[in-house]
């Protein structure tokens, strides 16, 4: 990473004068800090990010060093960003200066440099385009190292790739323009005052549970072969889901298995499920459902393409970035979103892999025994369904029957999975089919764009279902531990099913 000037030229006809010249300069170092993750160090990351929702609030923080020859001063300086996340034209991304010295390999939350004076913001981009913010007033005249930090109040994640990105055609850079002394128009930069604590949080705090409401949209099984037709039913969901992504109105979406039919393969994913779906990969959490996303020995890039590892595709999904780095189709792992954790369960490694699934059960015992110590609110994500009516292709996966006993253990609010290419929704049920008052509520949501299918029986524990209606489930998860659902119908039938599960009763 020793480059420092990428190219160098002469400007010609520009707004400033015939001898104004003009390079580009990569970052010397850059990095994030993450205030729930407050004493990690993300200086080796592909990418850097802002976010600034409250339980997830994320500054990034970038070094140039800008050389400047004699006779000469910076007159203009235009940070470049390529965005892997959108933005509307009511949320900005902030750069300031900082205020002290940070160490790439080093810095965390608890050590970062507070922020400095405003020197720029943009909003109302794009995903895939490039950012410019001028930052010319953040720029000494006489050059030398420049500190900026990013910001944002945007309860969203905005992604950049950093120096570290394998691709170099992404990675930052800032334009600097210099000429001879005295040509320069920019008027210094007022001394810095504290940021509010409305616009940073001073300090966040590693307790238990956030405050947020949080909205996620959860389907399954979603791209028919060789399909990228925004007029079908998978493309009218992800149009739906996406921009509810992009306008605020939904946090993450939650991916339940089989993205992309027949086989989940880097080509086919990119090819196809990402031109329909790929503006929402940033906010995806995912699990895979065995034979289309994965099967070990013919079928398995589907957690290569969520780590932005698959050609054509870099982008890396909520999952991985907040995991930081690969996570295998077939191993268990879970997340915090406000004051729930989600704990996401590889079913499929029932089928391939049981002595590793078998082992996995305590694993995902201590997980939620440890979140719920926290005070947190639980549920389960998982492809294929153990509560669930039978169709023509499926009945219920008995396999993960231990894995069941252990959300009830634990009383598990509620839980998502997929496969049938239908709806329902069970009654609060327990580990022995029975509705009870504290049960789980069962959401089968598999009505992604594959060709549905009829049911062919009913258990008494099933509330609502239906087969003729395409769209996505949207849960709404509030911090006491209630939670809203509506279906939101794309296609089809246009059938819908909505209502509130109240918090638990205090103890």
């Amino acid at each position: 990473m020793g480059v420092v000037a990428l190219l160098a030229t002469v400007a010609s006809g520009d707004r400033w004068s015939p001898e104004t010249s003009t390079s580009t300069l990569l970052p010397t170092a850059d990095t994030y800090v993450q205030a729930d993750a407050p004493t990690s160090n993300f200086g080796s990351s592909p990418r850097w990010s802002v976010e600034g929702r409250e339980t997830v609030w994320r500054e990034a923080l970038l070094r140039f060093e800008v050389p400047v020859p004699p006779g000469r001063e910076v007159v203009s300086a235009t940070l470049r960003a390529h965005s892997e996340a959108a933005a509307p034209d009511t949320e900005f991304v902030e750069v300031r200066t900082t205020r002290g010295d940070w160490v790439e390999s080093e810095v965390t939350w608890e050590t970062a440099p507070e922020p400095g004076a405003l020197v720029g913001e943009v909003g109302g981009f794009s995903s895939g385009s490039w950012v410019e913010w001028d930052v010319t007033a953040g720029v000494p005249a006489a050059g030398g190292q420049v500190d900026l930090l990013l910001m944002t109040s945007a309860r969203r994640w905005l992604g950049f790739p950093s120096r570290d990105h394998p691709s170099v055609a992404l990675r930052p850079g800032l334009v600097v323009a210099t000429a001879p002394v005295g040509s320069r128009t920019v008027p210094p930069l007022p001394p810095p005052v504290d940021v509010p604590a409305s616009v940073r949080l001073p300090e966040v705090s590693t307790g238990p549970a956030g405050t947020e409401d949080v909205t996620i949209a959860a389907v399954g099984d979603m791209n028919p072969p060789r399909n990228t037709s925004p007029d079908s039913a998978s493309g009218r969901n992800a149009a739906r889901i996406t921009a509810g992504l992009e306008d605020g109105s939904l946090d993450h979406f939650v991916g339940l298995g089989d993205f992309q039919y027949t086989e989940g393969t880097c080509t086919a994913l990119t090819s196809y499920w990402a031109e329909l779906w790929g503006a929402a990969i940033a906010q995806t959490y995912w699990t895979a459902g065995p034979n289309h996303d994965v099967e070990p020995g013919r079928n398995d890039d589907l957690d290569r393409f969520m780590n932005g590892e698959c050609p054509g595709s870099s982008t890396v999904s909520a999952t991985n970035r907040s995991l930081g780095g690969f996570v295998d189709a077939l191993d268990f792992y879970s997340f915090d979103v406000g004051a729930w954790h989600i704990a996401v369960l590889p079913a499929a490694a029932w089928r391939y892999d049981r002595a590793a699934a078998e082992a996995m059960t305590e694993r995902i015992d201590a997980d939620l025994a440890a979140a719920a110590e926290a005070g947190r609110h639980l549920a389960a994500v998982y492809h294929e369904p153990y509560f669930t009516s039978e169709t023509s292709a499926h009945d219920r996966y008995d396999a993960i029957k231990p894995w069941i006993d252990v959300l009830w253990e634990h009383r598990v609010r509620f839980t998502l999975s997929g496969s049938q290419h239908n709806y329902e929704r069970s009654c609060p049920v327990d580990n022995a089919d029975r509705c009870v008052p504290d049960g789980m509520v069962a959401f089968q949501v598999s009505t992604g764009g594959i060709d549905l299918r009829e049911f062919t029986s009913r258990p008494d524990y099933v509330a609502e279902r239906f087969d003729d209606t395409w769209g996505y489930l949207e849960l709404t998860l509030q911090a006491d531990g209630s939670f809203t659902w509506q279906f939101r119908p794309t296609s089809g039938g246009m059938r819908t099913d909505s209502g509130t599960r109240a918090a638990e009763p205090a103890e």
